[in-house]
């Protein structure tokens, strides 16, 4: 079978189950070009060298919503607040603007040590508030704790941040490549909502607090401009980090021996977190354009071409990851590339980690009393992955 036939991502199955192909192809062709024109590219090596190199671009998904915008307004079909939504989120930016945000929010983000006191403090609140009988775990722990966090860290209040989560969720859906008219119509409206409180927000901001909102305004004078940075920053602080916390409570409570394990050795929950972010990559795919032609795999790719890099499969490179689909303690790399690699690695990286390590130890006596009461609903989207509703029943 031609990789072109393998590589199906907006296919139900594929997306649910894309690791199969993800192996089929890095043994066949871990370098190709789809019947889109982008080349996807699977392997390790080169996904990181990609990721490395300053001359291949961000941005092309930013300048497809703009493109978007520009061909909906003749058909009076309105996408602009999806766009400019897209224009702010760092990771579709270049220098020198880039490296002004990013140093911007680095100047003022929490240390190692005040994040680990913030979620340790906030997973022992939400922790004793679980109920008995059954509930929606995702909702009641995998996305409170990331919310709460980047609310307090942002100043917002966590009933604001509440109402705008859902709208959250939707709008980082433009990172995916394959949307349909409706799903459009979805994240202009949620573009919609989030870009009239960020407006109403920033009035009350002080660009003198040293907070992150505080930075992103004395970044932007312009409240008009600061608003897609603030919109950007409060959905990366908790839409993925809400997907790895999922991932990681799903499996303790499906295989009760990891729970032992971790109980017995709490050294070993920072090795499973990495685990799981590398065998459950939430951000499975993402992009760049090269401005100079580039040789992958032997493959030699034309300049200003799209690559589709494939994060998720990187993370399950044999050449790279021995027995890449076990989910290893004891591994000796842990050197995955889910929050990416080079200069656009991921701000909230360590925030991420932390508030899952937190989680887990907070958890850890009560994963015994939980059982999955439904599987999970299917996967819609390749790009992000993660488990939207885990309905379980606490006895």
């Amino acid at each position: 079978m031609r990789a072109s036939e393998i590589w199906q991502p907006s296919l139900p199955d594929f997306i649910e189950h894309p690791y199969p192909a993800y192996a089929e192809l890095l043994d066949q062709s871990p370098v190709f070009q789809a019947v889109t024109g982008d080349y996807v590219i699977l392997g390790y090596e080169d996904v990181k060298q990609v990721l490395l190199d300053k001359t291949c671009l961000t941005g092309a998904r930013a300048a497809w919503a703009q493109k978007m915008s520009e061909y909906g307004a003749t058909r009076g079909m309105d996408y602009s607040k999806s766009a400019v939504g897209m224009t702010g989120m760092l990771i579709q930016m270049n220098p020198p603007v880039h490296t002004a945000l990013r140093s911007a929010l680095s100047n003022h983000w929490p240390d190692k040590e005040r994040l680990h006191t913030m979620a340790s403090d906030l997973c022992a609140d939400i922790v004793d508030s679980l109920p008995f009988g059954s509930f929606d775990l995702v909702a009641e722990v995998s996305k409170k704790l990331p919310l709460y966090m980047i609310c307090d860290l942002m100043g917002i209040h966590r009933d604001d941040g509440k109402n705008l989560i859902d709208d959250g969720f939707q709008m980082v859906q433009l990172l995916d490549p394959y949307l349909s008219i409706k799903d459009l119509e979805k994240i202009e409206i949620a573009a919609g909502h989030l870009h009239s409180f960020f407006q109403s927000f920033l009035q009350e901001v002080d660009p003198q607090s040293g907070s992150l909102s505080g930075s992103i305004k004395k970044l932007y004078p312009n409240p008009n401009e600061a608003i897609a940075p603030m919109i950007f920053l409060f959905i990366a602080g908790f839409e993925t980090t809400s997907a790895l916390i999922s991932n990681c409570l799903k499996l303790l409570i499906e295989e009760k021996s990891l729970t032992s394990q971790l109980r017995d050795n709490d050294d070993l929950i920072e090795n499973f977190v990495l685990e799981v972010l590398r065998v459950y990559t939430p951000v499975q795919l993402t992009g760049r354009t090269n401005s100079q032609s580039i040789v992958l795999s032997g493959v030699e790719i034309p300049k200003n071409s799209t690559l589709t890099l494939c994060i998720g499969s990187a993370n399950r490179d044999p050449a790279h990851f021995p027995n890449p689909d076990k989910l290893d303690l004891n591994r000796i790399k842990y050197d995955h590339l889910a929050f990416g690699y080079g200069m656009h690695h991921c701000l909230g990286r360590q925030m991420a980690q932390i508030e899952a390590i937190e989680l887990i130890k907070n958890m850890l006596p009560l994963v015994e009393q939980l059982s999955i009461a439904s599987p999970p609903p299917p996967k819609t989207k390749l790009t992000i992955q993660s488990v939207t509703t885990l309905m379980v029943t606490r006895y």
